[in-house]
């Protein structure tokens, strides 16, 4: 006999998955002004080209005081050569504080790609 699953369970499997998938796009992100993203990204692709594991690199809007860094925690290289970068992430928007870890792979045109 092939097993079934409950309605409320099918219920419960969609909410944790959609739960899962939201952990990779912070709630904040989405009050960042295009100019919070441009420095964002700019902290983010310093921070993983120039600094070493440990240090970061951090921006700030004077427009609108949101803030945030980019801390790289380990370097290392996936099997096919590629460089890739663990680092920590911390927002600052609206009185409001948010930090993640994520990893980034360097493409072979330098830039840095989240891997999500």
């Amino acid at each position: 006999m092939a097993y079934r699953r409950s309605p409320i369970a099918n219920s419960c499997l969609v909410l944790l998955l959609a739960g899962c998938t939201t952990l990779k796009s912070p709630p904040l992100y989405k009050s960042m002004t295009p100019e919070d993203v441009t420095l964002a990204n700019q902290a983010l692709d310093s921070a993983l080209e120039t600094q070493p594991s440990g240090q970061g690199s951090t921006w700030l809007n004077p427009q609108n005081n949101h803030s945030g860094s980019v801390t790289p925690t380990r370097t290392f290289r996936r099997q096919d050569g590629t460089y890739c970068r663990d680092y920590l992430e911390t927002l600052a928007i609206n009185g409001r504080y948010q930090q993640w870890r994520d990893t980034a792979c360097r493409a072979a045109d330098t830039r840095w790609i989240p891997v999500r």
